[in-house]
């Protein structure tokens, strides 16, 4: 249900100005301008990237279920799809059931795995070490996320049971305000002593729930906790170290952040491209991509204020985010860039 829920409310949400795969580049996590952009616009940025490893076949096949079960109709464009009563009607009979998943995709997305695969393997390297047990399989095998659980392990040994008994009371604060079914979903996933923790398709199918729906459940409950430790770290210290060295959320992609410290030295936008042997466009790329991030970057240096309040004023009067719908209703000195800037900014002319 959750699965559905997000991919007809992002269809919604998109207006019927994007084709489908806009839904799945989102939910999905492209990292493009495009992509997020459109998160922030169209106000579904909760959903970035909460289906990181969803592939377009299986994405495809949802939708071409909901247009059998007649809950989406194609519309003439290739790709687009638009809602019908009946998924109108679904969406708002499920509106409540929804205000329990709760998700934060664009502010979460760079550490809810690594945070949980820690929690995890943390929890079973203590779990075994406190019953004297060394040979076990690890729940999780990437070499970073071990390294890091080891390291934390050398140094928490002399101490370990009471870490234990501390990380069960900051996690049963946590998961006593969150609904009970996506609690159970969670722990089921837990390693302790001899018992391994399920995997999402095994509770997929003891439950007979959609593999997506176990992956989005499981996600609101990290992103609960997250948002918990994030508001009270000194409250929950253990939960606060798992996540201690990847804080810091890495927005802008490596080459726009070259570009913007460029910008703030005082180059122009043709001087950045010749420096970093770019084209013009690139650059121009770039420029959006820092405006959607940082709601204080000043756009009036790349238009004047009358430019601004037309572009403004077309999108009001087209009722559209569409470039091609805006260039056609602004005068004819206003470039494309010039729009993306401003729908980079839109929120704080709202």
């Amino acid at each position: 249900m959750i699965f559905r829920y997000v991919i007809l409310s992002a269809l919604k949400n998109l207006q019927y100005e994007r084709s489908v795969s806009a839904v799945y580049y989102l939910i999905q996590g492209k990292q493009s301008i495009q992509t997020i952009q459109d998160a922030h616009l169209f106000e579904i940025d909760k959903y970035y990237r909460i289906t990181k490893y969803l592939n377009k076949k299986r994405f495809m096949k949802e939708i071409q279920l909901l247009e059998q079960e007649l809950y989406l109709e194609a519309m003439p464009n290739e790709n687009y799809y638009e809602l019908t009563s009946k998924a109108n009607e679904w969406l708002e009979k499920n509106e409540s059931k929804m205000e329990l998943w709760i998700v934060n995709g664009m502010r979460y997305h760079y550490i809810d795995d690594v945070f949980f695969e820690r929690l995890l393997l943390t929890i079973q390297v203590w779990a075994n070490f406190v019953k004297n047990e060394r040979t076990y399989i690890p729940v999780i095998e990437k070499f970073e996320v071990k390294h890091w659980v080891k390291q934390y392990f050398i140094n928490s040994k002399n101490n370990v049971a009471q870490l234990m008994k501390n990380l069960y009371e900051e996690l049963a604060e946590i998961l006593h305000s969150i609904d009970e079914l996506y609690v159970e979903i969670f722990v089921l996933q837990l390693t302790s002593y001899k018992k391994y923790g399920l995997a999402k398709v095994q509770i997929a199918e003891k439950t007979g729930s959609p593999k997506e729906d176990i992956e989005l459940m499981t996600l609101t409950v990290v992103h609960q906790i997250l948002d918990k430790v994030d508001a009270e770290p000194t409250r929950f210290p253990i939960l606060a170290h798992l996540k201690s060295d990847v804080t810091e959320e890495k927005q802008l992609t490596f080459s726009a952040s070259k570009t913007k410290s460029l910008l703030q030295k005082g180059y122009t936008i043709e001087q950045v491209a010749q420096q970093r042997r770019l084209k013009e466009n690139t650059i121009y790329d770039h420029i959006v991509e820092i405006a959607i991030h940082d709601q204080t970057f000043n756009i009036q240096s790349y238009m004047t204020t009358d430019e601004r309040h037309d572009i403004i004023k077309a999108i009001q009067q087209v009722q559209s985010y569409s470039l091609k719908d805006i260039k056609q209703a602004v005068t004819e000195n206003i470039s494309y860039f010039q729009i993306r800037l401003v729908l980079a900014s839109w929120n704080k002319y709202l």
